[in-house]
């Protein structure tokens, strides 16, 4: 069976989402700097175990 590879989460409030991934679950948050759309509030999202290895990657918009 695959993997997952990429997931995508709506949020409501985006920065309230991204401090709670970052504090309940220690993932890293970065926001999207889109060049043609400075606008677009898009947050890439890396996701790590317990022991700080990588997991799948994912996505974050309002």
């Amino acid at each position: 069976m695959p993997a997952i590879e990429h997931f995508e989460s709506p949020a409501g409030d985006i920065q309230r989402a991204v401090g709670f991934y970052r504090d309940i679950f220690n993932w890293e948050l970065e926001k999207w700097a889109n060049p043609e759309n400075p606008n677009m509030d898009y947050w890439f999202i890396k996701t790590k175990d317990e022991k700080g290895n990588l997991g799948i990657s994912g996505g974050m918009m309002k």
